[in-house]
């Protein structure tokens, strides 16, 4: 069961939007705004109507630019600097009191890794998001073509293979790049781990099929995704909601965001708990996600990223077929140096783990058609979890990237231009104790303690050349080195 309470806080006051069943009747009503003529037995239009009259004018605007574009570069496929200038006919003229108005755009020059050329895409976008369950992405990315996920170690945590890439892989997610708002999630090991990702924070879903370590590094060998969070204006005040379901389950979230004249934010919170359909299967986990923009002019742009998740639970251990035969719902047992077999809840399983993520991107664009960008980020996961042994590791790790893009030509034909540089650093620090097994997880003697760091180096370049409005040729090169030391 799944019910969702939605209020908008605006200046003026609140409002509440609650589920609502309409009926629309306007065939005629719309025959008429388009051609100008009455139909029979339909009545003049409604005046008050103008918000749906507006909606109809934009479509028919974005379809005349469309068509005009189409036919620019049929006729010259240079670009048009500059649209020209038409008198609109009377019957498309729109009524003076509800003329057009577009909200300013303001661009800062084109990111390649947005929408690569050559590269087979797929996005999942809110209309889709809206209407999953949403506890995890496995509902999500099972929507696009040679995406598969399974059930990994935590409630949220899957494992994701991109056309059976990283099929095997038993723990987190490997040879794919993960992104949030195109800030690495993905640390200088090449692991990710999605318990840090609650479906309802987001906007869309954008995934690379196939190998693109050309242009995102050694560690996207079977593809990319990046998670698009929602942005400030598409929100405009307040949204809270609520999922409840079986086993104790239950997530509270609550998103606030607005867009000003130099600023653009988007705040997304969630507390989530259950008592798990297997004994000593209980979790909880809190997500803080925000993200803002800072647009001093139409040449500057300053993004600030931060996300945190804390994730407690307990786990069980697999099953005998005598024990699944005896009790479905048995938590099992596992073995413990000195101890022998015990049962999950003497061990005291469990995980309680951090994920805080904390960067910041520069762009700025350079005489019009060249755009430079810089990235610095700091990601941190401290994690420790209690089972045969008791393990405790903290990964604190470092990344920065910088690029320059330039639109311009090659031998008369439009082209990009794309030149790229990293560097990451991670650092690994773990011990491992005994346990005890007296129902609290307590230490016993360390048994081994690792420390190292894990670093990459590299470049990339990138050119695309557009033959003509159908053909683009694309070639990409990559180049890096690691270093690891333990």
């Amino acid at each position: 069961m799944k019910n969702t309470h939605l209020f908008t806080l605006r200046r003026i006051g609140l409002t509440l939007i609650v589920p609502t069943v309409m009926l629309i009747l306007g065939g005629g009503r719309l025959e008429k705004a388009a051609w100008g003529q009455e139909q029979p037995g339909q009545g003049p239009p409604v005046s008050s109507d103008k918000a749906q009259r507006r909606q109809q004018l934009l479509e028919q605007l974005n379809k005349t630019q469309r068509e005009l574009k189409e036919l620019d570069d049929e006729r010259d496929p240079a670009p048009v600097t500059a649209p020209v200038a038409t008198k609109p006919s009377r019957e498309a003229e729109a009524p003076k009191e509800e003329s057009v108005l577009l909200e300013p755009v303001e661009v800062l020059g084109s990111r390649i890794e947005r929408n690569p050329a050559g590269r087979a895409i797929g996005k999942i976008e809110r209309e889709e998001i809206e209407h999953a369950r949403g506890f995890d992405l496995k509902e999500l990315l099972e929507v696009t073509p040679g995406v598969f996920s399974r059930q990994g170690n935590g409630p949220r945590d899957v494992n994701i293979s991109i056309r059976g890439s990283g099929a095997k892989t038993t723990f987190g997610v490997r040879n794919i790049k993960t992104y949030e708002d195109w800030f690495p999630t993905t640390q200088s090991d090449g692991l990710s781990r999605t318990d840090i990702n609650d479906p309802h924070a987001y906007e869309g879903i954008d995934v690379l099929r196939g190998p693109s370590s050309a242009l995102y590094d050694n560690y996207a060998l079977g593809g990319v995704i990046n998670f698009r969070t929602r942005r400030g204006r598409d929100i405009r005040g307040v949204e809270v909601g609520n999922d409840v379901g079986s086993f104790g389950y239950h997530n509270h979230y609550i998103q606030i965001g607005d867009q000003h004249k130099y600023l653009e934010y988007s705040f997304f919170g969630s507390y989530i708990q259950a008592d798990g359909f297997i004994d000593h299967s209980q979790f909880n986990t809190s997500t803080e996600n925000l993200l803002a923009t800072i647009t001093p002019d139409d040449k500057r742009s300053l993004t600030l990223k931060f996300l945190n998740n804390d994730l407690d639970l307990k786990l069980p251990s697999r099953l005998t077929l005598a024990e699944l035969r005896a009790n479905p719902r048995d938590a099992g047992r596992t073995f413990v140096t000195g101890k022998g077999f015990v049962t999950a809840e003497q061990a005291a399983q469990g995980r309680n783990d951090r994920r805080t993520i904390v960067g910041a991107r520069y762009e700025q664009a350079l005489g019009g058609s060249m755009g430079l960008r810089v990235l610095g980020e700091y990601d941190v996961k401290d994690i420790n979890q209690t089972a045969s042994v008791i393990g405790d590791n903290v990964n604190p790790n470092f990344h920065f990237y910088t690029d320059l893009t330039h639109e311009g030509t090659a031998w008369g034909l439009n082209a990009k231009h794309y030149i790229g540089l990293f560097f990451n650093h991670m650092e690994q620090e773990g011990s491992q104790f005994l346990n005890l097994a007296d129902f609290h997880g307590s230490r016993g003697a360390l048994q081994s303690q690792t420390r190292g760091t894990h670093e990459n180096l590299g470049g990339r370049l990138r050119e695309e050349i557009q033959f003509d409005s159908h053909w683009t040729g694309v070639l990409g090169v990559g180049v890096e080195t690691s270093n690891v030391t333990a």
